[in-house]
């Protein structure tokens, strides 16, 4: 499961195994650029974010030169704007995805309660949001051990022995794109604002709700058998009482979920295609011509 755009401002490497950006935590790792699947944009010297732009456009079969050349001239409204932002510069997978990073690095989920209260807003989370807070920054749950920062994510990897998507070859997590056995099924810390609009959860999509993470955190039990001493010191089983476990759900749900999300998209785009998606089948779903 791709990890959300929110939020990458503050992350310097992209991915659960964390195999986007050239610098940070992937310095001197570049034997590996060319092995992993998601590290072949490395080259171009990026961060994570610009990284993960360029290769994804080979991913969705955008990278070739001539299509996105087409395309810009196809809608005129584009061309006038690229050439507002790059000039001459013709158009390349390197530019394209530079052009969305950019984009991504402004979507921000800044505006929920937590945030709000940070501010200096007293009454902007609920008072079960406030225990939860206490609970998630507390001794106890040690959320915060790992959940740090602006996004309340952070830079390293850890072991929690969560299952793959069904199906799926086992994932080596940080492991599989470094190829040091000690870093093997380690995953990158996600950002947590707005993880109740997500159905899924988890780097194998293996959770359904916020409480069935937080259950699992609490039990403290991998799901998935790792080799001795891999998995993370800190999980293991937690002594919350019921009260506690509901306020930290409902700390995560809702002092941390920014409600104008809306906001990022635009009322319409330059080409008239659908909004968010363009494909003919969204086009039905969506009622747009």
């Amino acid at each position: 499961k791709s990890q959300s755009i929110l939020n990458k401002a503050w992350q310097r490497v992209m991915m659960y195994s964390g195999a986007a950006g050239s610098d940070g935590p992937n310095a001197g790792t570049t034997d590996r650029w060319n092995t992993h699947v998601d590290a072949g944009a490395n080259g171009f010297g990026y961060q994570g974010i610009e990284s993960q732009a360029i290769g994804a456009l080979g991913k969705h079969r955008l990278f070739e030169p001539m299509a996105a050349h087409e395309l810009i001239h196809a809608h005129p409204a584009y061309a006038s704007l690229w050439q507002e932002v790059w000039g001459k510069a013709p158009v390349s997978a390197e530019l394209v995805g530079l052009s969305i990073a950019a984009f991504e690095r402004t979507v921000m989920a800044n505006r929920a309660p937590f945030q709000r209260w940070l501010r200096g807003t007293s009454d902007a989370m609920t008072l079960a949001e406030k225990r939860g807070a206490l609970v998630f920054f507390g001794r106890e749950a040690l959320c915060a051990d790992c959940h740090t920062g602006p996004a309340l994510a952070s830079m390293a990897f850890y072991a929690l022995g969560m299952p793959d998507m069904p199906g799926d070859p086992p994932d080596r997590g940080r492991g599989g794109f470094t190829g040091r056995s000690e870093e093997e099924f380690t995953y990158k810390v996600p950002q947590l604002y707005n993880l109740t609009d997500a159905a899924f959860m988890g780097h194998g999509s293996s959770f359904r709700s916020m409480r069935e993470v937080v259950d699992y955190y609490v039990a403290g039990v991998p799901d998935v058998h790792l080799p001795p001493g891999r998995v993370t010191n800190q999980f293991h089983s937690l002594t919350l009482t019921k009260a506690q476990i509901d306020d930290l759900v409902a700390f995560l749900e809702g002092a941390l979920s920014d409600p104008d999300l809306g906001r990022y998209q635009p009322p319409s785009v330059p080409s008239g295609g659908c909004i968010p998606a363009n494909d003919p089948a969204a086009r039905t779903d969506l009622g747009c011509r």
